[in-house]
């Protein structure tokens, strides 16, 4: 996935595709014992290769490719918000409630996510306002982090 990350700073778009692509492979192979850890990636690989072809210009359907994911576990909310199925509040307590990681964590991830959508639909300023927030977590090991802080030099953000 890491390869992924790094064709998406650099913006290079088709190759984020063939990466997560590999990844995705390698995800399916993960073994029952970590199984929510793999369908948990699966989301993660499906949000980054919709986020990419929306960079893009290309088409990606991120409803067919969530069919059959379990939206109510996270990041499960992003993806139901990036459908219009919740609102920012709505994520940002799913985030600030989800078991399995620290506020911290979720509001980074929550953040950076919420972040790319307006920035996606041209709303930079509403962007760079949730990236700073993501930054505002001091969460340096949620890799969002650095992304965030990219988005924000990306965009000419302070």
């Amino acid at each position: 996935m890491n390869l992924g990350f790094a064709h998406f700073y650099k913006r290079g778009y088709a190759a984020v595709d063939d990466s997560f692509t590999v990844a995705l492979e390698a995800a399916h192979g993960i073994p029952d014992a970590v199984a929510a850890f793999g369908h948990q990636v699966r989301q993660y690989i499906a949000l980054w290769r919709f986020l990419s072809a929306a960079q893009n210009g290309s088409e990606y359907s991120l409803e067919d490719r969530a069919a059959g994911f379990d939206l109510s576990a996270w990041p499960g909310p992003i993806i139901r918000f990036y459908q219009d199925q919740m609102s920012v509040e709505e994520v940002l307590e799913a985030a600030r409630s989800d078991p399995l990681q620290t506020e911290e964590e979720g509001l980074c991830e929550a953040h950076y996510y919420i972040g790319q959508h307006f920035l996606l639909n041209g709303e930079t300023e509403r962007a760079a306002q949730h990236f700073a927030a993501t930054l505002a977590t001091n969460d340096f090991y949620c890799f969002e982090y650095g992304f965030a802080a990219a988005e924000l030099e990306l965009i000419g953000a302070d």
